[in-house]
């Protein structure tokens, strides 16, 4: 490493030639420049978008004084900021691998960043030929603070959209922190914006994207990712970087490559390099604390960031994540189906929750569109329109009162065939489409702890962090109960999902809250994952994230079979499950076959179904 021989003056920029003589359609004089943005339609946001995103490229080739450019930049970065929350409803929220409309749209915002932050590079490259200058150090040192905070804006971006860093993203981000150290600008407090009481430093920012990037956002879901950058404004203060690796950080970074930060024990340095330790330990203490009293006098927790996700951050900034399991390469294909409930359909042999809760038995009062009685969109009111009627054009013509049609057939209402109208109703039933599809999805590689699959195409809308996902290979008869833990969109229709296994095997069921007073709550979605002995692992109780709480005493159904159990403790909780301990309790001799295994209780209950599979579990 040859640290002292590199300096920031040796560091190009990269930026666009100037060419342009004058920008089209405005001048490039600041007042009239600065009413051309005021004459704008910001109520349109596609035609004030277009006419920003065409004079950004402009403002970055124009022949014109540094003063000039900077100012110009400085009048137009308010808009560019405002268009991007407008922007934003556009592709965020969406299904992962985006419509083409939304990708457009999110590819407009990256260019409008990335534009603007150029803008300000142009001036950075400018103004160093001048830095004995007063004038000059102080657009370098405005200037390298908002190519920061535009830069981090972009990482934020492909972070929500799980989409693989640009090139020379971390390259500028680097690069702008070495000039601000270099000239000792990196300390210095710059207000965000004219007008503004808000004011950080370029060392700031900058530690918020290494943060950001240190946090495995793509653990996250994207409102969790938007939480936790917002949040990072009042923690950066409690994370340190230097040159100095005694003791050595968990992270560092080189500030002369393109590559994000790493764990120091990765470190490489068979090049010139300008190593940098990042020091996160003080900030993980306060989370820990935080999250142990719920008390802190100096950090400030935002509501939306929940304990799950403080739990994440101190695994992700306080420890050097290592597999458990080596992974295998595995050609294959496994069918993929997503989200609680289409998880536990397919589990329960493709069996609607109506129909499992009542034993198998179909409902015959369930929404039925051949049933003009059962359809919820049906208005028995309407006109019922003759075959003439139905194949006129105007609908005008349609009478406002039923036809009546009367019989010289006697009733036989007393007589109907009860057994009859039952087949007909499971025939009815059984011929409607279903209502959760599962997916075919190719294997990358396979460990004991799960998959990362490759999906292709369109990609169901629920797919998200922290959802549950059942999956079956050809060879299998059961469906695996997984969870998604991270996603990596590596090209425009195609995403890697990594999918953490929780069990090879799960039981559906239904539960329902049981209350000392009143009525017994409603059947709700349950997966009851068994006890696995040669891991130490108790049967669990899958739910819905916000349905049960620690404590609840509830009714368990599997088809026929009804047992009372209290949920104990919650074990593990994403936005798409909660996963509890539970115990069986006293019956009332409601339950009309076999009762299930449970935490405690396993070992009694040696003959339950969960225990025929205490040989197979002890092979995989």
């Amino acid at each position: 490493m040859h640290s002292e021989q590199s300096s920031a003056s040796s560091v190009s920029l990269r930026i666009p030639q100037q060419t342009l003589s004058e920008l089209t359609g405005v001048s490039k004089q600041a007042n009239k420049f600065e009413n051309w943005l005021n004459k704008l339609p910001k109520g349109h946001v596609g035609q004030t978008a277009k006419q920003i995103y065409l004079t950004l490229d402009e403002i970055s080739r124009l022949k014109t004084t540094v003063q000039n450019r900077f100012e110009l930049l400085e009048l137009i970065r308010p808009t560019v900021l405002l268009l991007l929350p407008s922007l934003s409803k556009h592709y965020l929220n969406q299904p992962l691998i985006l419509p083409e409309k939304a990708a457009q749209v999110a590819a407009l915002t990256q260019s409008l960043l990335l534009r603007l932050s150029t803008g300000y590079k142009v001036v950075i490259a400018e103004s160093l030929k001048e830095m004995d200058k007063v004038s000059a150090k102080k657009n370098v040192k405005i200037a390298l603070h908002h190519a920061t905070t535009l830069s981090t804006l972009r990482l934020l971006h492909n972070y929500q959209l799980y989409s693989l860093t640009p090139r020379a993203l971390w390259h500028d981000i680097y690069l702008f922190y070495y000039i601000a150290e270099h000239y000792k600008l990196s300390d210095e407090q710059i207000r965000d914006q004219k007008g503004s009481d808000t004011k950080s430093s370029i060392k700031h920012e900058f530690l918020r994207a290494v943060m950001l990037a240190v946090a495995s956002p793509n653990q996250l879901r994207q409102p969790q990712i938007k939480d936790l950058f917002d949040a990072t404004s009042s923690w950066a203060q409690f994370v340190k970087i230097d040159k100095h690796s005694n003791p050595p950080g968990l992270y560092y970074l080189d500030l002369l490559s393109d590559t994000p930060p790493t764990y120091h024990n990765w470190l490489a340095t068979d090049k010139d390099s300008q190593l940098r330790n990042i020091y996160l330990g003080m900030l993980v203490e306060k989370l820990a604390h935080y999250s142990k009293s719920s008390q802190s006098s100096e950090l400030d927790i935002p509501a939306t960031i929940t304990p799950d996700i403080l739990t994440h951050l101190c695994d992700s900034w306080g420890k050097s994540s290592q597999r458990s399991f080596a992974r295998t390469s595995q050609q294959g294909a496994v069918e993929v189906t997503v989200g609680f409930s289409a998880s536990h359909y397919f589990i329960s042999d493709q069996m609607e929750f109506r129909t499992f809760i009542r034993g198998g038995r179909p409902d015959p009062l369930a929404p039925n569109d051949s049933n003009l009685f059962l359809n919820p969109n049906h208005d028995p009111l309407a006109p019922v329109p003759t075959d003439q009627e139905k194949s006129a054009e105007d609908i005008w013509s349609l009478k406002y009162t039923a036809p009546f049609k009367p019989s010289n057939e006697k009733d036989h209402s007393d007589k109907i065939d009860t057994e009859e109208l039952e087949g007909k109703v499971s025939q009815v039933v059984e011929e409607q489409p279903r209502p959760f599809h599962n997916f075919r999805c190719g294997v990358i590689d396979t460990s004991p702890g799960g998959y990362c699959i490759e999906w292709q195409g369109e990609i169901s809308g629920q797919l998200r962090n922290g959802e549950v996902i059942g999956l079956k290979e050809k060879s299998q008869s059961d469906w695996q109960v997984g969870v998604v833990r991270w996603i990596n969109q590596v090209s425009a229709d195609t995403a890697r999902i990594g999918i953490e296994l929780l069990s090879p095997q799960g039981q559906a069921g239904g539960a329902a809250v049981v209350h000392k007073k009143g009525p017994l709550g409603d059947f709700i979605r349950v997966i009851q994952l068994p006890e696995i002995p040669s891991i130490g692992q108790a049967a669990t109780l899958l739910t819905p994230s916000t349905c049960f709480q620690e404590g609840d005493k509830i009714l368990l159904t599997y088809l026929e079979d009804k047992v009372k159990a209290k949920l104990t403790k919650r074990i593990s909780s994403t936005s798409g499950y909660c996963q509890f301990l539970f115990e069986l309790l006293e019956q009332d001799n409601i339950s009309k076959g076999s009762t299930k295994s449970s935490g405690k209780d396993s070992e009694k209950n040696k003959d339950s179904a969960n225990d025929d599979f205490n040989d197979v579990w002890k092979l995989i």
